[in-house]
C-alpha cells in the first residue's frame, strides 16, 4: 500500500509541476542578449598582439643546415593563425555599433576595417589564398569560396583607404571610442602609428 501511494504521490508531482515550456519562459536573465562595442573592441585588441619570436614565428623559420655529404636546407612549415573568431567578433562590434545607434561613421566602424584588413592579410601571408568575401556568413554558408591572395591584398587596401578617410573625418568630431588598450581611445594617436 506503501508503495502504491509513494507512487501515486509521484505522478500527482509530475503532472502538477511547472507546466511552462522552456519558449515561455523567456531569456537567461545571467546570460546578456547584448555586449557593448567597446567590449568587443576591447577583445579584439586583446587578440592583436603578437609576441615577438612566438610559436608560430619560432617554429616556421629557415634553418640552414651544413651537412658534408647531405645538403639539407630546409624550410619548415608550421600552422597558420586562425583569426576568424575574432573576425567574428569585428563584425559584432559594428553591429552593435549601429544596435546603439551611433552614426554610421563610428570611430568602431572605421577601426573595423582596419582590423579587418589587418587580420585576413595575416592569414593570407601564413596560408596563402583564404576565404575572405564568403567568410564568416555561418550556416548561410559553410563552404566559401577561397579568395586568391592578390584579392585579399586588393580588399585590405581598400578597408585601409576608408578606414584612413573615417578616421580624418572623426577627428573633428566627439569621440565615442571605448576600450583602446594600446591608444587609450584617442584617435589621433591611431592615426599616427
Amino acid at each position: 500500500m506503501t508503495k502504491y501511494t509513494a507512487l501515486l504521490f509521484m505522478i500527482m508531482l509530475t503532472f502538477s509541476s511547472c507546466k511552462k515550456s522552456f519558449d515561455e519562459l523567456g531569456m537567461d536573465v545571467n546570460r546578456p542578449g547584448n555586449v557593448p562595442p567597446s567590449l568587443l573592441f576591447n577583445g579584439v585588441l586583446n587578440n592583436l598582439y603578437d609576441s615577438p619570436y612566438g610559436d608560430s614565428e619560432k617554429w616556421s623559420q629557415y634553418f640552414l643546415q651544413n651537412y658534408d655529404y647531405y645538403g639539407n636546407n630546409r624550410y619548415d612549415f608550421g600552422s597558420g593563425d586562425n583569426y576568424y573568431n575574432t573576425l567574428k567578433n569585428v563584425l559584432k562590434m559594428e553591429e552593435e555599433a549601429k544596435r546603439i545607434q551611433l552614426p554610421d561613421v563610428n570611430a568602431y566602424t572605421a577601426l573595423a576595417k582596419f582590423l579587418k584588413a589587418y587580420f585576413f592579410t595575416k592569414m593570407s601571408l601564413e596560408m596563402g589564398d583564404i576565404p575572405m568575401k564568403e567568410a564568416l556568413q555561418g550556416l548561410d554558408n559553410l563552404t566559401p569560396v577561397y579568395d586568391s591572395q592578390k584579392d585579399v591584398f586588393k580588399q585590405a587596401f581598400e578597408w585601409l583607404e576608408s578606414a584612413n578617410n573615417d578616421l580624418t573625418s572623426l577627428q573633428s568630431s566627439a569621440n565615442d571610442l571605448q576600450g583602446d588598450i594600446y591608444l587609450d581611445n584617442d584617435l589621433q594617436n591611431g592615426k599616427r602609428s
